[in-house]
């Protein structure tokens, strides 16, 4: 009788199929390596950064720069303040007097103080056809009495106010703002001023 030293056909079997299993496992590395570029370690980095890049919030570019709102807001407010104590010293001169017993009848009272622009005459009338001193009815009419001197600073400072904004390149958005903004603080510093005068 023969003896047969091939292996059994079960295993010859298997061991066919792990063959074809080992060759379809290489096909497939192959075809994925084709499509895989090896790059260099400096790229990587490049395309993940260690830390990711800082997001800052910006303001659009029609809002501009604020800077001279440090100028212009205590300036404005300034004039809501003087144009208080002027209402005041109009309406109310005698909160104003309790607030301040020292103040100078004479150039604080509105009801005598407009005089103080005209000369007077030897027995004591107001010659409102002659001024008390040159430009006294005019351009130095601010140094006569509390009501004009008030409301001097209060052009004054809104005449500066504008001074500083001119020459600034703004849409009309940017132009609302600044007025907007600059009308509130003149408003609330008035408010405080005459509210606590008059109280």
């Amino acid at each position: 009788m023969g003896c047969n030293t091939g292996a059994p056909p079960h295993k010859k079997h298997n061991m066919k199929k792990m063959q074809s299993v080992f060759i379809f496992l290489l096909f497939a590395v192959a075809v994925i390596g084709q499509d895989t570029e090896v790059q260099p370690a400096g790229k990587l980095y490049e395309q993940y950064p260690a830390t990711p890049p800082e997001t800052t919030l910006r303001a659009p570019d029609w809002l501009g720069s604020f800077n001279s709102y440090a100028y212009t807001i205590p300036g404005i407010f300034l004039s809501g303040v003087a144009d208080g104590f002027n209402q005041t010293l109009l309406f109310h001169y005698d909160k104003f007097k309790v607030r301040f017993p020292g103040a100078r009848d004479q150039f604080w009272n509105p009801a005598i103080s407009w005089q103080n622009k005209y000369a007077q005459a030897p027995d004591g009338s107001t010659l409102t056809n002659y001024e008390a001193f040159p430009f006294s009815t005019s351009l130095l009419v601010w140094t006569t009495d509390g009501h004009h001197l008030t409301r001097a600073a209060d052009h004054f400072l809104i005449y500066g106010t504008v001074a500083v904004n001119f020459g600034e390149k703004k849409n009309w958005k940017r132009i609302l703002i600044d007025g907007a903004a600059h009308f509130v603080v003149r408003s609330i510093a008035f408010n405080l001023t005459y509210n606590t005068l008059k109280k």
